[in-house]
């Protein structure tokens, strides 16, 4: 809920122990800088306000809140409010632009622009968060207006329950990002969400540390908004689930996850959509970058693109997924490539997944010609596997070339094997750099 005066955030009263380290702290440790203490039914905050004038702005602000001996509620780098119901007696013109809070004492709320009021915007804003928010911080927040390109960096302590890279309730949330560097988030975090009739296209969540609940690229909670092209990378840290994309009743589509280090222990989803026919599958990919032995402990589903780099002395035998739950895949085309395939004695297989709940999933048996043997996808019970077959090329087609052990790539359409003219994809280099051949 938006805090104003007639519907005011409930106050999550701060522990004894936390009060008494604020009301100890000696006042030259406690420095703010940008902003004007501001009394508001909901509590005491601190707002943007231009600087050697010190009245309210609501662009263009760069505000740093630490902590104080008196407890604040929330801080905003930038307000517009052109209806006059957050700060009596304030009302702006244009909309919350290109405002920077600094967060590194503790408050329940944080946003870096917050825009009110009939077609304001909310755009551009960023959000560091060196302390903690005990309830919900956001870049930028609009309740009527889009919200674009707004940005939250976590750096430690964190957000007791929810972080928003841009949020709106009237328009379109994109090209929002989320970085974690480290703290914790207890609840979600979403890279955009547009609560009313919008779209959440584009936003961007990266996980290089610390510890969150689930993340989710792009949220629509409403109306029949898209969630479209949404990223999220895990690289470091853990987290218990993640979804490229939630849609209420509109698409799902064209999401991205990507694991390239760090520990997911949940589940793995590349889109969620509660509406009739509507679509949470299509264009949605899954891309794990040098890793091995990821376990899940309830599912992974709607990919209809899997992307497995196997990591460097991978052995058969050994396991890229292993879940305990279901491995759905509903498209009747999914794509799977693999990279990175160590030399296989006959009937040595790699594990690409293995879940206990069941595969959903209809592979044909192809069979590719790698250097002197053949490797063949294939599921056998619950697990999809990359195995070296017992001889030559069997019933199947060779590549149009012989690549070595490390630059293979088998791609499958429908997991049928895209025959001579699959396209040799050279394994992606530690650098991150790939070549890739793909149609």
């Amino acid at each position: 809920m938006k805090p104003s005066l007639a519907h005011p955030i409930p106050r999550t009263l701060l522990s004894a122990c936390a009060l008494a380290a604020l009301l100890a702290a000696p006042a030259a440790w406690a420095y703010s800088d940008g902003g004007e203490p501001i009394d508001l039914s909901s509590g005491k905050w601190y707002l943007g306000v231009e600087p050697g004038i010190g009245t309210l702005r609501n662009s263009g602000n760069t505000v740093f809140f630490d902590a104080d001996p008196v407890p604040y509620y929330g801080a905003v780098g930038g307000v517009a409010d052109t209806a006059g119901t957050f700060v009596p007696g304030y009302v702006s013109t244009g909309d919350a632009d290109k405002n920077t809070l600094t967060v590194a004492g503790t408050l329940e709320v944080a946003y870096g622009g917050y825009a009110l009021g009939t077609g304001t915007q909310a755009d551009s804003n960023t959000l560091t968060i060196k302390g903690t928010v005990t309830s919900r911080a956001a870049g930028g927040s609009s309740a009527d207006g889009r919200a674009n390109g707004n940005e939250v960096f976590i750096e430690a302590g964190g957000a007791s329950v929810f972080v928003y890279g841009g949020e709106s309730t009237g328009g379109n949330a994109s090209r929002n990002s989320v970085t974690i560097n480290g703290g914790q988030v207890g609840m979600w975090v979403q890279g955009g969400r547009a609560d009313g009739t919008g779209n959440a296209m584009d936003n961007s969540i990266v996980i290089n540390g610390g510890d969150v609940l689930t993340a989710m690229g792009g949220v629509t909670e409403a109306g029949d908004g898209n969630a479209t092209r949404n990223t999220v990378t895990l690289a470091g840290g853990t987290v218990r689930g993640i979804v490229g994309g939630i849609a209420k009743t509109g698409n799902a589509t064209e999401n991205t996850v990507t694991l390239t280090g760090g520990t997911v222990s949940g589940r793995l989803l590349g889109g969620v959509c509660s509406g009739s026919g509507c679509d949470a599958v299509s264009g949605n990919r899954l891309i794990v970058d040098g890793l091995k032995n990821i376990a899940l402990e309830v599912d992974i589903a709607n990919f209809e693109r899997l992307e497995f780099t196997l990591p460097d002395g991978i052995k058969a035998g050994e396991t890229v997924f292993k879940v305990d739950g279901a491995a759905t895949f509903p498209a009747a085309d999914t794509d799977v490539y693999v990279y990175g395939l160590p030399a296989l004695g006959a009937g040595e297989s790699i594990t690409l997944i293995d879940a206990a709940g069941g595969l959903s999933i209809t592979p044909q048996r192809q069979i590719v010609t790698v250097g002197d043997h053949a490797v063949e996808l294939i599921k056998e019970g619950n697990k999809l596997i990359a195995k070296r077959s017992g001889g030559g090329g069997g019933g199947g087609s060779s590549t149009s070339s012989s690549p070595t052990m490390g630059e293979l790539g088998l791609l499958l359409s429908g997991l049928a094997l895209a025959g001579a003219a699959a396209p040799a994809l050279r394994r992606r280099e530690k650098q991150g750099k790939k070549a890739d051949t793909r149609q």
